[in-house]
Order: C-alpha cells, then structure tokens, then sequence
C-alpha cells in the first residue's frame, strides 16, 4: 500500500497544489465539515456565527469573496466557547483512543493524548467559569482545575502528583516535548526509553478520571 493512499493511492510530487483550499471561502460550497466525536462542525457555535459567512450554505463568486473570511470570528458566547472547548476535548479523546491501538508505541499517540489532557483541565476550568492559565503546563493545569473540594475525590487521587512529576521528569518543563525533537536551552530529545504504551495508559487512566468529573461519560456510553 502507497503513502496517502486513502486519496486514491494517486497522489505524486508531481501532482499541482489546489491552492483555493488554501481560502476558507472556498470549502464552503463543498458542504463538507470537520467531525467532533461524531458531531458536524457546522452544529457548533451557531448562535455566535448566525450573521457569519461560517454559516452560508453556499458562496457565489468565491474568487471575489475569497479574503471576506479567515476561518476565526470575534464575539463567541460563554456558552458556545464552552461547547467548542468539550467538542475539541472529546474529539482529542476520540483520536487518542484510535492511535492507542493503531500506533501504541508512536510519541505521535503520546503527544495527542497529552494534549487531551491539557484540553480537559482546561474545559473543567472553562466549565467553572474561570480563565485558565496561559500555559501548558500540566503540572499548573491540574493543580488549577483540581483545586478545592470537588477535585478532592479518591477516584482523582495521584492525578496532580502523576502530571507534577511527569512535567518535571519526563518533559522538563519543555511543553513542546514530542512535538518537536529540540528546545531552548540547548536541549533535545531523549526520551528514547521511554515505554509509550505505559504513558499512554497514564494518560488514558487521567482523561477516564476528568470525563466522569465532568459528568460526560454519556458521550463515550461509559
């Protein structure tokens, strides 16, 4: 089977780029749609994109239109932030889940499911209506959204202590750790030891924790 075969097994480096998929604009008229854990993009955020180009179903004269939209807008609601941060968080999941099996020994699967994590500490904080740090660290993340009473139960016990010491021992404070192979300070990676499927599992184990505290194990029929 060739790379990128699910393009039809075609694709060359010969092949010309389709340079209007570079325009937002110009996927509007396709009727496709990013997924979220199985839900159309286009059902997000409705209320804060009604008066949107976001909302059109269909573009005439694309070409003259083609800088009218970048694919951001201004003034989304509490409630429709929110609902975009749960829908990349559990998307985020859902990918995670599917590299765990395909790709369990791939620092690609390690950095998505990292990444899930640091979405869900953030959405609980969303959640609770407070800003989140402008970090990524997970060992400020989870201290954050696991303060107080409510992130006392026994069932989250080690979750601050686990993402505190993997932050410190395993990524150094360099968040950029399995995205890229080098960071500031002269240093690179060297986690070539490192057991991916046992990360993995950790990772797995904290995001079951954070789904049932934020009451969402419906949306994976936990």
């Amino acid at each position: 089977m060739g790379l990128f075969s699910s393009f039809g097994g075609h694709l060359r480096y010969t092949d010309g780029l389709q340079v209007d998929g570079a325009f937002s604009v110009a996927h509007i008229n396709y009727g496709a749609s990013p997924e979220f854990n199985g839900l159309d993009g286009r059902q997000l955020a409705q209320s804060s994109r009604a008066n949107s180009i976001s909302s059109s179903s269909r573009i005439k004269g694309v070409f003259n239109a083609r800088f009218a939209f970048d694919g951001t807008e201004a003034g989304c609601s509490k409630s429709d932030r929110l609902e975009l941060w749960k829908s990349y968080w559990l998307e985020y999941i859902r990918a995670f889940d599917l590299l765990t099996a395909d790709l369990s020994k791939s620092v690609v699967t390690a950095y998505i499911g990292r990444h899930a994590v640091e979405l869900g500490f953030k959405y609980i904080l969303l959640s609770r209506d407070e800003a989140f740090p402008p970090v990524h660290r997970l060992d400020e993340l989870s201290r954050a959204a696991l303060s107080g009473p409510s992130g006392q139960e026994s069932y989250l016990d080690f979750v601050v202590a686990f993402c505190e010491q993997y932050s410190r021992h395993i990524e150094d404070g360099k968040v950029e750790y399995f995205r890229f192979p080098d960071y500031s300070g002269g240093r690179f990676f060297a986690g070539n030891r490192l057991d991916i499927h046992w990360l993995s599992y950790n990772f797995a184990l904290i995001l079951l924790k954070l789904i049932h505290y934020t009451g969402l194990d419906e949306e994976f029929c936990l």
